[in-house]
């Protein structure tokens, strides 16, 4: 028999278990995925929460029912192709009552080869939120404003979008406000480019100016006018100052103006101090100066700027045809009483 001896062994290795590898299933709830039954969309998801009304009367009404009128113009709009990007409308004002026919299918009263299949409906991602509102101005005139709201935690997440209407074309002010809703709000979301939150000719800010590029139009310009005029013996001067508010959007462009979408303002208050030196026939010399209130709305004048491009077009008009100033005259002793110069350009 051998002799034993003392040697060390090295520890049998544990053999390794390779564990099997589970590919990680993609999160229930993914953009462009409905959780409910794993069927995809176009773009995000949005749904469209009934407006809030500031103010009372025919603005309380039409808030109610804004909701639908955007909801129906947006569907149209997706419909026809006309958007630059893909996105999911979804109802939600009436969200409960397709529930409850959904469910309703599900019992023995209706034909099982004809109900609405369960799991289908898809939650909105994003709210597009309103609000109706009455705006300072003569005649009185109503804005409408649209902004994006996070479905989740609530936070207003876009700039705002409006148009103002006066009540008299108000289907031509809802196509363009469905307008900006789709290009300004949702599709610059989908490029990732919101639009900017400034704006020209912001309130106590100069006239249109000179834009560097494309922003929302004003809702206010305000400023100062001078000029002069001369006929036949007679000279004209006049300097004032003017406040206008949006009034009215629209597609009928100036005379002679390029085609697109404009806004009309109209004078809120305003004065103007105007003066007038002349001759007669008769070899009378006169002259008279004064100031005078500009009526609002209308009657005083209109500014129409263009939207939505550069360089907008736009064409200012300011007059009070009622005005009228005392003088002096060389023919007259007690003096004299001109209408005021009827437009300054």
């Amino acid at each position: 028999m051998p002799p034993l001896t003392l040697k060390q062994f090295k520890k049998p290795r544990k053999r390794k278990r390779h564990k099997k590898r589970h590919h990680k299933q993609p999160a229930a709830k993914v953009s462009n995925v409905n959780p409910r039954d794993g069927r995809s969309y176009d773009g995000e998801a949005y749904a469209v929460k009934e407006f809030d009304a500031v103010g009372g009367g025919d603005v309380a009404i039409l808030g109610r029912g804004m909701d639908d009128i955007v909801i129906t113009d947006i569907v149209i709009t997706d419909i026809v192709g006309s958007s630059e990007c893909k996105f999911t409308v979804v109802e939600w004002t009436h969200r409960d009552l397709i529930e409850n026919e959904i469910n309703l299918q599900q019992s023995e009263y209706f034909d099982p080869a004809t109900r609405v299949e369960q799991g289908h409906l898809i939650d909105p991602e994003i709210f597009i939120r309103g609000r109706i509102e009455e705006r300072r101005g003569t005649p009185p005139r109503v804005a409408m404003v649209a902004w994006l709201e996070d479905a989740k935690t609530g936070a207003k997440i876009s700039p705002e979008v409006s148009v103002v209407d006066l009540g008299t074309g108000f289907f031509a002010a809802v196509e363009r406000f469905t307008t900006l809703i789709v290009r300004d709000l949702i599709c610059a979301r989908a490029k990732g480019s919101p639009p900017p939150a400034s704006v020209p000719g912001k309130e106590g800010g100069e006239g249109p100016g000179k834009p560097t590029g494309p922003k929302p139009v004003a809702n206010t310009y305000s400023g100062s006018f001078s000029g002069s005029a001369n006929a036949e013996d007679v000279h004209w001067e006049w300097s004032g100052n003017v406040l206008l508010d949006a009034a009215q959007d629209h597609q009928s462009p100036p005379g002679g103006a390029p085609p697109g979408d404009y806004r009309d303002f109209t004078v809120t208050e305003g004065s103007v101090f105007a003066s007038v030196e002349g001759e007669t026939d008769e070899e009378c010399v006169y002259s008279a100066s004064g100031s005078v209130e500009l009526e609002p709305g209308f009657a005083s004048g209109l500014l129409t700027v263009q939207v939505d491009v550069p360089n907008p077009a736009y064409m200012l008009f300011l007059t009070n045809a009622l005005g009228q100033i005392e003088g002096t005259s060389t023919c007259d002793e007690d003096g004299i009483t001109l209408p005021i110069f009827p437009t300054w350009p």
